[in-house]
């Protein structure tokens, strides 16, 4: 399980997304794991596949509920697939669940604030 992430991680750093995809299969198939399915759910999204992106990251949070790259990944699929709602919970359960001594607050302020917009633009176009 173990070396199928770490070659999948390799993988990434050296820009073989077709490799790195099928290493983090391998280690899915072998163990599950949520970084395995978050680092999926990355490349999913690189590739714009939002929707595969999030059927990884919520895979990943069944294993690990603050998991919060998964989280994040959750927020920028359901954002592109204009699921605003959900992707500002998830950017708001992602900011709580980030490391305070390392996390980046003014990529989930950016998202949250996008979310709101998005959401208050929907409830102006219903009036």
């Amino acid at each position: 399980m173990a070396a199928h992430l770490a070659l999948a991680n390799q993988y990434v750093a050296d820009e073989r997304t077709a490799k790195a995809l099928e290493a983090f299969g391998a280690s899915i198939a072998e163990e599950p794991t949520a970084a395995a399915y978050s680092g999926r759910a990355a490349l999913h999204l690189k590739s714009k596949q939002h929707t595969a992106a999030l059927q990884d990251a919520n895979a990943a949070l069944r294993l690990s509920a603050a998991c919060e790259p998964a989280l994040y990944r959750k927020g920028l699929a359901c954002f592109e697939l204009d699921e605003f709602e959900t992707a500002l919970e998830a950017f708001k359960a992602g900011e709580t669940a980030a490391d305070a001594e390392l996390r980046d607050l003014r990529k989930y302020a950016m998202w949250i604030r996008k979310c709101e917009a998005e959401i208050e633009d929907d409830d102006d176009d219903d009036d």
